[in-house]
């Protein structure tokens, strides 16, 4: 679909919920807005504003950035990072979610029967 897998548009819905959740606390009476991303394409620095998702496609999407004055947080890697920390800690079935935290306990599920993950990745 245009360049984009079922990844990257998941990681660009997220990613425009994130920003969506930005409010001023003493101007504006606390109106929220979009919180801007930047992102590029092709070499060329774009910006996404108002209730937009970003128009990034697979290799740009972990260009994604936030801009705090001189600080930057890079939301395209960390979304992305996400989705890896959910496939490998968490199963998904019809009774909801199962989350095993690797490093403090053993998993109460088969992490060969990959189900929903296969549908996950497959465009990926």
């Amino acid at each position: 679909m245009n360049g984009k897998s079922a990844r990257t548009r998941l990681i660009l819905q997220m990613e425009r919920i994130i920003a969506k959740q930005c409010h001023q606390q003493n101007l504006m009476g606390g109106k929220k807005y979009r919180y801007p991303v930047q992102y590029r394409k092709n070499g060329v620095l774009y910006k996404t504003t108002g209730d937009g998702v970003a128009n990034v496609k697979d290799p740009e999407v972990r260009s994604m950035q936030y801009k705090f004055g001189s600080h930057t947080m890079d939301i395209g890697i960390a979304l992305d990072e996400i989705l890896d920390f959910i496939y490998e800690n968490c199963h998904f079935d019809a009774t909801g979610m199962t989350y095993c935290d690797k490093e403090t306990e053993e998993a109460d599920f088969d992490p060969n029967d990959l189900g929903f993950y296969d549908a996950f990745y497959k465009d990926y």
